[in-house]
Parts: structure tokens; C-alpha cells; sequence
């Protein structure tokens, strides 16, 4: 559980992850009132089934952050994601305070 201080290009030697897992996605303030974007991930199929839900990763992302790793989406999938996107944030909508945002 942290906040991501900055993203690196990785050399890892990476393959496909056959496990999936949910990911929560929320904006918080940190102490100055600067929003930051947090994925929490919970524990595989296997935990969630036997009600034992939890979470097992949390990362937090400022503005730079995000910006270096929406770079690696852009690269992944082209600019066409951005007018796409869906899920629970609605698009096109802004909010001045987190509590707003997490309502839109």
C-alpha cells in the first residue's frame, strides 16, 4: 500500500497473468487537498468465493504519476481510449471537491 512516487519503464520479464482479481478505484485527498487516484486490488477468484474478500494492493496516484502511466495506455491501446472510457467515472464531468468527484 502506497503512493507511487514516480513509474519506470520496466525490464522485468513479464507474461500473461492467468489469475484475475477486482480492482476499486477511488479519488482521496492527501493532506495538502491535492486528489490522487487509488486502485485497490482484492484477493483472486479462490478468496473472493469463500467470502474472504480483502484487500490485497493499494496504490495511489498523483498527478505526475498518472500522467507517466496514462502514457503507457495511450502507447497500448491508441488515443481512441480516452473517448471510450467508461466504467464509473462519467465523462466530461468536473467536480472541485473528492467528495463531488467520487459522486459523478
Amino acid at each position: 500500500m502506497a503512493r507511487i512516487q514516480r513509474i519506470e519503464h520496466g525490464t522485468l520479464d513479464s507474461r500473461f497473468h492467468p489469475t484475475t482479481v477486482v480492482c476499486a478505484a477511488q479519488l482521496v485527498e492527501d493532506p495538502n487537498g491535492d486528489v490522487l487516484v487509488q486502485l485497490a486490488s482484492f484477493g483472486s477468484g479462490s478468496a473472493e468465493s469463500s467470502s474472504k474478500r480483502h484487500v490485497t494492493q493499494t496504490y495511489q496516484f498523483d498527478r505526475a504519476a498518472a500522467q507517466s502511466l496514462l502514457g503507457y495506455f495511450l502507447r497500448a491501446f491508441g488515443h481512441s481510449i480516452v473517448d471510450e472510457a467508461g466504467g464509473d467515472v462519467q465523462h466530461g464531468q468536473r467536480s472541485d471537491s473528492v467528495e463531488g468527484m467520487r459522486a459523478v
